[in-house]
C-alpha cells in the first residue's frame, strides 16, 4: 500500500465449519501504528512503539457468498513522523444468523516510499583504527529483499574541540 493512494481488503465471513455466512453484517476498525523494522530498533529510542490510533471504522453487508470488501486511504501523521513507514490493523467482525460473532484482523503496511535500506555493520560501532565490511540491502515494506540501484554517501565524522567521543557516559 502507498500512503494516500486508496486501498481495499477483501474478505469474507465463513461459518466455523466454513460455509459462507450469506448477507453477514459487518463491522470493522482500522488502526495505524509506526512500523520500525527489527533492524531499525535504534530509529525511535525511547519512543511507544505499541499505540495504535483508529483511523477509519464502519458497517458494511457481505454479499451471499459471505465476501466484503472495505475501501479506505491510508494516511501518515501530521508531523515530523509522516515519511515513516505505518502498519495498518484492519479488524473485522460479522454476526451469523444465530447471533455468534465471527472475528479477524489483518495487517497491511503503507508508507510514502515503498523500498527501506538495511544496513548491516556485522562488528557494531566502527574506530577509527579498523576496517569494516557494511551490508546494505533494499528491502520492501514486507521485510523482503528486493534488487534494486541506489547510491550512498559515507561521511567521517569528527569530533568537536573537547568532546571525547563518548555518548552517554
Amino acid at each position: 500500500w502507498r500512503c494516500g493512494r486508496k486501498a481495499s481488503v477483501q474478505g469474507q465471513a465463513l461459518y466455523y465449519f466454513g460455509g459462507p455466512v450469506p448477507q453477514a453484517k459487518v463491522s470493522y476498525k482500522i488502526y495505524r501504528q509506526r512500523f520500525i523494522p527489527w533492524y531499525c530498533w535504534w530509529s525511535f529510542w525511547g519512543e511507544s512503539r505499541d499505540s495504535k490510533t483508529e483511523v477509519d471504522s464502519g458497517a458494511i453487508v457481505a454479499g451471499e457468498d459471505g465476501r466484503f470488501t472495505i475501501e479506505f486511504t491510508p494516511e501518515a501523521e501530521l508531523g515530523r513522523d509522516a515519511n515513516i513507514p505505518y502498519s495498518f490493523i484492519v479488524e473485522a467482525e460479522a454476526r451469523d444468523a444465530g447471533g455468534r460473532t465471527i472475528t479477524d484482523s489483518k495487517t497491511y503496511r503503507a508508507a510514502d516510499k515503498a523500498y527501506l535500506f538495511k544496513v548491516d555493520m556485522p562488528a557494531g560501532f566502527a574506530t577509527p583504527q579498523e576496517v569494516y565490511d557494511v551490508a546494505v540491502r533494499l528491502m520492501n515494506l514486507n521485510d523482503v529483499q528486493v534488487q534494486g540501484r541506489g547510491s550512498f554517501a559515507l561521511y567521517r565524522l569528527s569530533p568537536e574541540a573537547g568532546d571525547d567521543g563518548i555518548y552517554g557516559g
